[in-house]
């Protein structure tokens, strides 16, 4: 088991968060019962942490701080049964190739691939695609080590009540040491992009998403103009890969998102580089009512909020049976809100949520919120039953910190 000792701080992404944990633990997967005994014998919290792209604390703590450490790789693919184990700390990032060479791939992805795995299907992480759900419904199995130190192997057959609960579950159960996923053939994808004015885009992106298989869009304030992106099944070539290296244009900007066609591999499709770092909000409302919350949103940022000049970001993502997720039980339109890390966002963002909610937006759990106990358990009707799970499972808090016991509205 490795230890780093006394660290002065972890701060994650955006350096929004930071704090002082009594010691990084990084155990391989056969210590982390022992690592989380010791804790517990200590009198110490375990906080498990991916790659920091949450922007509220969820992992922020004075205990133990426990990283991926050895848990990183793919463990088997079982090219037969299309699926996947793989240990919960691997990045995204390092899984397509490969899968790829498998001949599989991930059925969707968000555009950001240097997130643990176990950190983006703990939060809720998703891409675009009115059909596709979020990362956790691609989910085959949990293998996850609870306060005790007792070892669950989860999945709908075995346990099914836990698994919906552990699939979107903030790290608050327990420990991920691996996961299995559904996988499908690999595919490549054709990204197109183009400009639209407003009401031409809120008008066409209904049948835009039905009929494409991922599609979203960015609106921008300082131009009053969206750029829609899809991304369409392709049997083309590899067209030549984008310079990495290359300078962005400035957040905000047409030039940032209207990129020239290109076909490749799904996980080379999937991912966008982000170079300048920022807050975010994002809040999941019913589909039906998407575009006129993104029409209040718009209205809100041109009226009280001029300044605001990042992009706000529209997608779909497709209905699952998860308990914290925000797509439980019906399909979602998801809409982002951005600002730089270095520039005020909280009286913006508020007034945001104010909007989503009165839609009954459900929030990202990675991403900034102001929502407190009594609001979410209006909005996930299951809030109930996932205190319930976690009660059970951890009923001392071992694996709560401060901002966790105040967004559950618990003691311990």
């Amino acid at each position: 088991m490795a230890l780093a000792g006394l660290p002065e701080s972890w701060t994650n992404w955006a350096e929004t968060v930071r704090c002082q944990p009594r010691a990084v633990v990084a155990p391989p997967p056969s210590d982390v019962a022992q690592a989380i005994a010791r804790s517990r014998g200590e009198g110490s919290s375990v906080r498990p942490r991916g790659a920091g792209h949450s922007f509220v604390p969820l992992c922020a703590t004075d205990g133990h701080l426990l990283g991926p450490g050895e848990m990183q790789g793919i463990v088997t693919i079982d090219r037969g049964a299309a699926q996947a184990k793989i240990l919960s700390g691997t990045l995204i990032a390092d899984l397509g190739e490969p899968l790829n060479r498998a001949g599989l791939a991930l059925e969707n992805q968000g555009d950001i691939d240097v997130q643990t795995l176990a950190g983006a299907i703990a939060t809720g992480t998703h891409g675009t695609g009115l059909r596709l759900g979020n990362l956790s419904s691609q989910l085959a199995a949990i293998t996850m080590v609870t306060a005790w130190g007792e070892t669950l192997n989860l999945s709908r057959e075995n346990d099914r009540r836990i698994f919906e609960a552990a699939g979107v579950s903030l790290g608050s159960l327990g420990v991920f040491l691996d996961l299995s996923l559904n996988l499908i053939p690999r595919y490549r994808l054709r990204e197109e992009n183009f400009i639209a004015e407003v009401d031409e885009c809120c008008a066409a992106f209904p049948a835009l998403q039905a009929a494409l298989r991922n599609v979203e869009f960015f609106w921008l304030p300082e131009f009053d103009q969206c750029v829609v992106k899809s991304l369409v099944p392709s049997s083309q070539a590899v067209t030549s890969e984008e310079r990495m290296d290359l300078p962005l244009p400035p957040p905000g900007t047409i030039e940032r998102y209207l990129r020239p066609p290109r076909t490749h591999w799904s996980h080379r499709i999937y991912p966008s580089k982000r170079n300048v770092r920022f807050n975010e909000m994002e809040f999941a409302v019913p589909i039906e009512r998407g575009i006129d919350c993104f029409r209040d949103i718009r209205e809100l940022i041109r009226g009280e909020f001029r300044e605001v000049r990042w992009a706000v970001e529209y997608r779909t993502v497709a209905a699952d049976s998860f308990y914290l997720s925000q797509a439980y039980g019906s399909d979602r339109a998801c809409i982002s809100v951005h600002q730089d890390a270095l520039s005020e966002f909280e009286p913006f963002f508020r007034a945001s949520q104010e909007i989503f909610l009165s839609y009954g937006g459900r929030p990202h759990w990675g991403k900034t919120h102001f929502c407190d106990a009594s609001t979410l358990a209006t909005l996930y009707p299951r809030w109930e039953d996932f205190l319930s799970v976690r009660a059970r499972l951890d009923p001392a808090g071992l694996f709560l910190n401060s901002y966790l016991r105040s967004l559950f509205g618990v003691d311990r």
